[in-house]
């Protein structure tokens, strides 16, 4: 029971904050570069037991991003690609912690690079779909994770709905593998599923 209390604490705290991150654009507008789309997110997460994972996680946390498109990643020449860079953290909690991984909560900070393809599906609203890449540092290891750096390749999707010309609300899904690349034995890996709603921001 005093878990399930520290744990709902833990989510209010970053629930309120995704939700201050999620004012950031509006209020600093007026210093925004017109080239530039800017995004906010706040998410909540869940590992996945795949690929050899084993520790079971729940968490969230919220991230900021900056995004400009760029020719040189159009997709069938009529598919526009945005490369976005963020920056993010990331709390969670495991209920069974080990004798080796004493540790019930982990903190990860980490940074992405991801290309992202819209298909228009109305005027307002287009669906999306991300690949990227990233690196991770976190302050404990676990079962999952075996270093506290890792890289962090990701696929997600999502849809976008444009509610002015300069703003749009996000709602979507991304798995996060983060792992060692085999620098250790052996290497399971973190697999987080992470189901988040941002803002995207243009001056």
């Amino acid at each position: 029971m005093r878990h399930l209390k520290g744990t709902l604490t833990k989510m209010r705290r970053l629930f309120l904050t995704g939700i201050l991150g999620l004012l950031v654009p509006c209020a600093f507008g007026q210093l925004i570069d017109s080239d530039f789309h800017y995004y906010t997110y706040g998410n909540v997460s869940h590992s996945l037991l795949i690929l050899g994972s084993s520790d079971v996680r729940t968490g969230g946390g919220f991230s900021l991003a900056v995004g400009r498109k760029d020719p040189k990643l159009r997709l069938l020449r009529h598919i526009e690609g945005e490369l976005i860079w963020e920056g993010y953290y990331v709390e969670t909690n495991t209920s069974h912690p080990t004798v080796e991984f004493p540790a019930t909560t982990s903190q990860a900070f980490g940074v992405l690079a991801t290309v992202r393809y819209r298909w228009q599906f109305r005027p307002e609203i287009n669906f999306y779909g991300d690949i990227g890449m990233g690196i991770q540092f976190s302050n404990h290891n676990s079962s999952d994770l075996r270093l506290n750096n890792n890289t962090t390749p990701t696929v997600g999707m999502g849809m976008e709905y444009r509610t002015s010309e300069s703003q749009s609300v996000l709602v979507g899904t991304r798995v996060l593998h983060a792992s060692n690349a085999g620098r250790t034995h052996p290497n399971p890996g973190q697999n987080l599923l992470q189901w988040y709603i941002g803002i995207r921001y243009k001056h």
